[in-house]
């Protein structure tokens, strides 16, 4: 027996961080000298997390339960500790109660030199029969036999009961049970004694019960009169000092009912002095009740009638709390709403996913908001500047306004008026008002027209709206007498001027505004605080023609400085461009020089636009000082014009002329209006964004900048471009980075509410989609701005700026939180921004409305700056996952075929049931999950069921017979071979989506030498920035179209040399091929309904084929209709193939593996030549099955390296998620156009993965031309590939011809598992190398049936010429697990390779229940289940399993398993399912 513990010992399993649900929260009041602000407690599985809200940072975590959950966490008042000089120390004490379990803590926290915390276990309370809902201290007392204090805590539990725990004694005194015998969904305490003591239920009943205790007055015969005594607990206390509870009898006394909610009673709330309770409930609702003293009988029926109802949720509400005057409700909705008492909504916060905010928390000290919920994350606002002073009825509340200055103003022309306006810009009403007073006062003068009034007058305003034309009829005042009259001449014309208003604004810094207006003027404002604007009048353009476009070129000067250089660009309604230039200082600025020129035709000059990547070069004569402006007009033609400064600045005040020349127009092949642009002098390239969603990229040579010797006004066409990079909507901004010597990253954002990253090569020239951000609480995404200080990618790093409806929205990227909101009308309308180093403190904003113009500024000093809101927790996903795999560095490294000794941290991919794919890095320590990049979501939000990482490459040889010379000629360029990291990811509406994941900093060595010039001048950086370890790429999404299936009609196929041909087109007189939509699955659908079939499981691996660019990577997926099919996707062309059906399949699979062994030793680590390629799975009826996909593989991958395809045109190029992500088309098939294959013509039939969003872009189109036909037959292609093409594919006539080849297994084992293999996992290829030049793995297997199987069997090459052929050990795997002498033999196909079974074992009770996750690397066994415990088993040489050690974890409903191997017995192993744990398994 000690030998057992003494081994038990020798291993240990420590819990590492819980991330999930949020679902416990309580603030932690300290003394005033210690902190200003609370400190925070958060439940979080079986750990309390403590936050110093002042730094915003974890302090420390504590583990306090072992596998349950921490439902509350309720604190007593501080006590402060004695402390040195040094430092201050204050303890509290606090009650953590969770399922039927509480314990007691002191909690000590030292501070204000470094915040430090320890908690010290008082009492651990016996297992109560039900549930505890709520805990309350009670106030110390003292006791009069003796001279200490005593302090209870009351308790209650589900049951409907109070129990009352004495802490001194460590005994329950008393236990008072309600009237109402039921179960209830809430219950909350309000009091500090007994007598104070209000307990109120919420029943299952829909309704809620108030009650008190009350003691029992004696009376003769010793017994109660009440009919309650049978629900009283006489005491049997053993302490003395008691005496006060134990000689004196409590019942419970019914207050009142509650009756109004329509649902279930999730939360309870009391107010501070116990007179209203708030209540929340299944029915959307929140109610407000009032609660008197007086005591009522329980059985007259009477119920109380609620307050204000609080309507609003959209869905079920979960938490609440009233604090003073307002109340605070959180639902499933993933909003938090702040009310007043008469039900009014004050504000509303959404910033979180999934099923929603659980607890939600105020306190009026610090005016702290405090929300959480299930997707991990602790959010906290500041609004006590925005609802205290609605509460007091002086304004009503502005969301997101706090310590914002707002204030208006006009412009110096502006009417003191605010009326109706006509078209032509004049107030009708007005001159009306004005004409009339002339009139009257012209009749008064006048004896003729003494007595008479004015009936009619009729205005008559001339065309160029300088004279006015007054008609009017005249009556005399006894109605007698009336005739016409006509005023002309005599002082009687009228003339008036169009109402000026402002068209442009630009804010320069936080206090200087420029304003263009309708009449062509140009004014500086200098906003003097907030009541004060000092206006100053630049210029005028020569004619009263409206300004409609402004840009802004600033010189960069030091943060203090009051000296002003800016360029101002003005664009008006003839189609001229102004340049101003201003100088001098910001009170009083100067114009240098203005100069004009004509641009374009009257109404065609949409845009003036700076580039400032461009800056400010000198010539080839080194004596002109040039820069550049690009105009744009509505036909998707950009001209750049370059200004030459023959001067040094400032030589000539006024007059200076300047030369204006055009240098080059660029045409965009969509004939679409260019919205924004960025250029990159170092790449010499120029990339434009439309209105219609499409990026386009021009040739921008440095000789062209430089003003040597070209063609003047060359004509440019497009090198490529991306169609529908952002759907059909507007390309808002373009940022242009560097990536490295010959790459560089493009980011644009647009009206779709997206962010999207793409690479451009130069060899290729080409633009390639690489990732996107949606951020879906903005409709249009204006710009992004870069927080240059974030430690993260750069993709998730700083703020993006846009409009969310009628609201200008500043949001920020890593916390995912909402910075400013400002109602402003929508983006329409002329508006600024201007933004300091932090938003959240510095942002100015301004918008025109009515003629006014609006300034909402924020500028906090650094020393008075507090940043909200904030996020204390890492953002995670919103539900539950069900698959995840490690992505470590150690992988990463191997697939770059680099060393590199990485840190200790870890990625985690994984996938979740709202369909999104997440990157989460895992660091040992305080904080633990250190951070959660979001890599996509699935089309449509279908869930995600299963990840599988790849990462080994495996090569096969164009030769077979001569693979010796092939590996020794490729041991010298080892080095160059290209070998990705994949993720492929798989689930509902059978979406099947890769991912290309990169280390980016070991990609090139020279990608940050030069770290300056890789940012932008608009402080882009790329995302591989030094301090991002990890970066992405997405790859390709493959799902069928409507109304099909994977089984039942067999569709048209072509099959050349096993190899599956389906819709293929070619352009003959092009030459590249022009992929369509086509179908992939063996049957179309005869119904109009939609399939609700699903992937359930995936395998991959990728293979090279030696001499050949080209690598595929085979996947094999599991669908819920019981087909199991081999698919092929072809980098980098991202083209997807059917290569194989594997069949006969009885139930649907739930788990796949493969395993693939080298014909001989790699090459290199990483680089394997396989030639055999198995698949192992277990599916639903309990079997696990093996299959040989060698002969398919090979084929396959040999026919393909024959075939050139590397002018294939890419019909997939970005993910269908977000707002508008189609591309704005569906693309169909030119079926007319295109000839038809033939069997034999020795072409391979390639379809697109993606049958939407098919895109003819990429392909290189000429670079400089001084025709534009190149651009015109491009936009021809696209017009025709847009509008000519049928809807529906059509049908290929050649049905006779044979359908997709089918692959039965070579083994199947029945019955292994009484019910659904659940996981399945194998041991690598690693260090397994038997003896006998085989390899030996072993497959371990967890069901529903609580079993955990271990099989194991070798696998080994044969010679050339023997044959393949399987031996099986295991005549009956539950009858005997030893060597069998009657061997069961099978000739192969394959002929390559020896398989033998060996050894199984079985342990039937594994876990007490299903087993969800597994995983081996034939020495230890990991294994979890739902009974929440993760199981570490020693696997013997014979296959048997000892258990060596298990762990309670914190995640309930576990899904899936996954560990790594961190060095020799010490593993990381990761559990996921409604929330994510990581476990260290070591020697001790």
């Amino acid at each position: 027996m000690e030998g057992q513990q003494q081994k038990q010992s020798k291993w240990k399993l420590e819990r590492g961080q819980y991330l999930g649900e949020i679902s416990a929260l309580c603030f932690l009041h300290p003394p005033s000298k210690i902190s200003s602000t609370p400190f925070l407690l958060a439940g979080t599985g079986s750990q309390i997390l403590l936050y110093n809200l002042e730094s915003g940072k974890i302090t420390k975590s504590f583990e306090v339960f072992d596998g349950i959950r921490v439902h509350g966490i309720t604190c007593c008042s501080s006590e402060e500790e004695s402390s040195n000089t040094t430092s201050l120390a204050v303890s509290f004490k606090i009650a953590v109660f969770g399922e039927k379990r509480l314990k007691l803590f002191n909690l000590h926290i030292q501070t204000p030199s470094q915040v430090n915390a320890y908690l010290v276990l008082i009492h651990c309370l016996p297992k109560f029969t039900h549930w505890v809902l709520d805990v309350s201290f009670f106030k110390s007392y003292a006791v009069p036999s003796s001279q200490e204090e005593r302090q209870c805590l009351a308790i209650g539990c589900s049951d409907n009961s109070v129990h009352l725990w004495d802490m001194s004694v460590s005994s329950v005194v008393l236990q008072v049970q309600s009237p109402e015998k039921c179960l209830l969904y809430s219950m909350r305490l309000w009091g500090d004694s007994l007598e104070t003591l209000r307990i109120a239920s919420g029943t299952i009943f829909n309704e809620i019960i108030v009650w008190k205790v009350v003691p029992v007055e004696p009376q003769l015969g010793g017994l109660p009169s009440t009919s309650l005594l049978e629900d009283d607990m006489y005491l049997s206390c053993s302490s003395p000092d008691s005496f006060q509870l134990r000689f004196q009898q409590h019942k419970s006394a019914h207050m009142c009912r509650l009756v109004g909610h329509e649902g279930s009673i999730f939360r309870l709330a009391w107010s501070s002095d116990g007179s209203k309770l708030v209540s929340v409930s299944d029915d959307r609702s929140a109610r407000i009740w009032a609660v008197s003293d007086e005591l009522k009988d329980s059985d007259n029926g009477e119920e109380e009638v609620a307050g204000p109802v609080l309507f609003g949720h959209n869905a079920r509400v979960w938490d609440c709390c009233i604090c003073d005057s307002v109340i605070v409700t959180a639902g499933e909705d993933c909003t938090c709403r702040v009310w007043r008492l008469d039900g009014k909504q004050l504000k509303m916060i959404k910033e979180h996913i999934g099923r929603g905010i659980w607890r939600c928390l105020y306190d009026p000290t610090s005016s702290l908001l405090i929300t959480a919920g299930f997707d991990s994350s602790i959010k906290v606002h500041q609004v006590s500047a925005s609802i205290s002073q609605s509460l007091e009825g002086q304004i009503e509340s502005k969301p997101f306004i706090d310590r914002m200055e707002i204030f208006t103003c006009r412009i110096p022309n502006s009417s003191e008026y605010i009326g109706l306006m006509d078209s032509c810009g004049v107030d009708s009403k007005v001159i009306c008002s004005k004409i009339l007073n002339v009139l009257y006062l012209c009749m008064q003068t006048m004896s003729d027209l003494a007595g008479y009034d004015i009936l009619v007058l009729v205005l008559v305003l001339s065309s160029n709206f300088s004279g006015l034309l007054v008609t009017c009829n005249l009556q005399s005042n006894d109605g007698n007498k009336a005739f016409p009259l006509e005023l002309r001449g005599c002082g009687m014309v009228f003339t008036f001027c169009k109402s000026e208003y402002v068209r442009c604004l630009h804010f320069t810094c936080k206090d200087t505004l420029y304003v263009a207006t309708n009449n062509g003027y140009l004014y500086h404002a200098r906003l003097l605080g907030t009541v004060d604007v000092k206006w100053t009048k630049l210029a005028q353009l020569s004619e009263e023609v409206p300004i409609v476009c402004m840009d802004l070129l600033s010189k960069n000067f030091t943060k203090h400085s009051d000296v002003v250089d800016d360029w101002v660009a003005l664009g008006d309604g003839k189609g001229n461009v102004t340049i101003v230039r201003i100088m001098g200082d910001v009170f009083t600025p100067e114009v240098d020089f203005t100069f004009t020129w004509s641009a374009g035709k009257e109404r065609q000059l949409l845009g003036t636009y700076w580039c400032k990547a461009l800056g400010c070069r000198s010539s080839h004569h080194q004596s002109l000082l040039c820069r550049f402006i690009f105009t744009a007009d509505p036909r998707g033609i950009l001209k750049l014009w370059r200004l030459s400064d023959p001067l040094p600045s400032g030589s000539l005040p006024y007059g200076r002329t300047f030369d204006v020349s055009l240098i080059a127009e660029f045409t965009s092949c969509f004939g679409i209006r260019i919205m924004c642009l960025d250029a990159s002098f170092e790449n010499e390239v120029l990339v434009c964004g439309d209105s219609r969603g499409n990026l386009v990229l021009f040739p921008l040579s440095k000789d062209l900048l430089q003003d040597k010797p070209t063609v003047p006004q060359i004509k440019i066409s497009p090198l490529c471009y991306f169609k529908g990079s952002h759907g059909i909507s507007t390309v808002s901004n373009i940022s242009v980075a560097k990536l490295s010597s010959d790459m560089i990253e493009i980011r644009s954002t647009g009206g779709d509410g997206c962010i999207c990253y793409l690479e451009y090569d130069p060899d290729q020239r080409g633009l390639e989609f690489i990732g996107m951000k949606q951020v879906k609480e903005l409709s249009l995404v204006q710009s992004v701005s870069a927080n240059n200080n974030c430690l993260d990618d750069s993709a998730y790093c700083g703020y993006a700026i846009g409009f969310a409806s009628t609201d200008f929205i500043i949001w920020n990227l890593i916390s995912e939180a909402k910075v400013v909101q400002i109602p402003c009308g929508g983006w329409r309308r002329p508006h600024s921004y201007y933004l300091g180093d932090v938003p959240e403190a510095m942002s100015c904003f301004a918008y025109v409305k009515d003629e006014i113009i609006y300034i909402h500024r924020k500028w906090v000093p650094k020393m008075e700056r507090k940043i909200f809101p904030q996020n204390l927790h890492i953002q995670f996903h919103g539900r539950e996952m069900h698959s995840l795999c490690f992505v470590s560095k150690n992988t990463l490294v191997e697939a770059n075929g680099k060393n590199f000794h990485s840190a200790r941290s870890s990625w985690i991919a994984t996938g979740c049931e709202d369909g999104t794919v997440r990157l989460t890095r895992y660091v040992p320590g305080v904080e633990g999950w250190f951070t959660s990049k979001l890599l996509g979501e699935h089309v449509g939000g279908s869930a995600v069921r299963s990840i599988c990482p790849v990462s080994k490459m495996h090569i096969i040889a164009s030769d077979l017979t001569n693979l010796s010379d092939w590996t020794k000629r490729q041991n010298t360029c080892a080095g160059d071979i290209d070998n990705p990291f994949l993720l492929i990811s798989v689930g509902s509406k059978r979406v099947l989506t890769s991912w290309l994941l990169r280390d980016r900093n070991l990609d090139k060595e020279n990608v940050f030498v030069e770290q300056e010039k890789t940012e932008n001048r608009n402080g882009y950086n790329p995302s591989s920035e030094v301090s991002s370890s990890m970066s992405f790429k997405w790859l390709s999404t493959d799902m069928p179209p409507k109304n099909s299936s994977a089984r039942g009609k067999t569709k048209v196929a072509e099959k050349i040399q096993g190899i599956t041909k389906l819709n293929m087109n070619i352009d003959a007189t092009s030459g590249p091929l022009l992929l369509e939509k086509g179908e992939r699955e063996s049957k179309i659908s005869c119904d109009d309904k939609e399939d609700d079939w699903r992937y359930l499981a995936v395998t991959a691996f990728l293979v090279k084929c030696a001499g050949s660019r080209l690598t595929v990577c085979f996947v094999v997926v599991a669908c819920s209709d019981a087909t199991l099919a081999l698919r092929a996707l072809v980098l980098p062309h991202r083209l997807w193939f059917d290569v194989a059906l594997l069949v006969p399949l009885s139930s649907p699979v739930l788990t796949l593996q493969n395993v693939i062994i080298p014909s001989s030793l790699p090459f290199e680590e990483n680089i394997r030549i396989g030639n055999v390629y198995i698949v192992i799975s277990g599916a639903t009826d309990g079997s696990i099955a093996f299959w040989d996909l060698t002969d398919n593989i090979e084929a396959f991958v040999q026919r393909l390296s024959t075939l050139n395809i590397e002018k294939s045109i890419n019909c997939q190029t970005r993910p269908r998620t977000g707002r508008g992500s189609q591309g704005g088309r569906w693309w169909r098939i030119l079926s007319s156009s295109v000839p038809k294959n033939r069997p034999g013509d020795g072409l391979v039939a390639i379809k697109a993965g993606e049958r939407v969003n098919c895109n003819l872009a990429n392909h290189p189109m000429n670079g400089a031309s001084t025709e534009v036909s190149d651009a015109e037959s491009c936009t021809r292609v696209c017009s025709q590939a847009v509008d000519n093409m049928p809807h529906e594919p059509e049908v290929n006539s050649v049905n006779s011809l044979p359908g997709i080849c089918e692959i039965r297994p070579f083994q199947v084992f029945n019955n292994v598992h009484q019910s659904g293999v659940n996981s399945l996992h194998i041991s690598d290829t690693q260090d397994n190398q038997s003896s006998e030049n085989g390899f030996v793995f072993s497959v371990i297997s967890g069901g529903d049936d609580q079993a955990l199987h271990c099989l194991k069997f070798d696998l080994s090459p044969l010679s050339k010429g023997k044959d393949s052929y399987v031996t099986s050990n295991l005549i009956n795997l539950f009858t005997s697990s030893e060597n069998m002498e009657n061997n069961c033999c099978r000739q192969s196909q394959a002929n390559k390779y020896r398989i033998r079974f060996l050894y199984n074992d079985r342990i039937t009770s594994a876990h007490s229940s299903a087993i969800k996750g597994v995983w081996t690397d034939g020495t230890w066994v990991f294994s979890t289940g739902l009974d929440q415990r993760i199981r570490c088993w020693l696997l013997q040489d014979n296959c048997k399993l000892t258990e060596q050690a298990y762990l309670i974890i914190s995640v309930p409903e576990p899904e899936a398993l996954h560990a790594r191997a961190c060095g020799r017995n010490h593993y990381e192993i990761a559990v996921a399912g409604r929330g994510m744990q990581m476990v260290e398994f070591s020697a001790s």
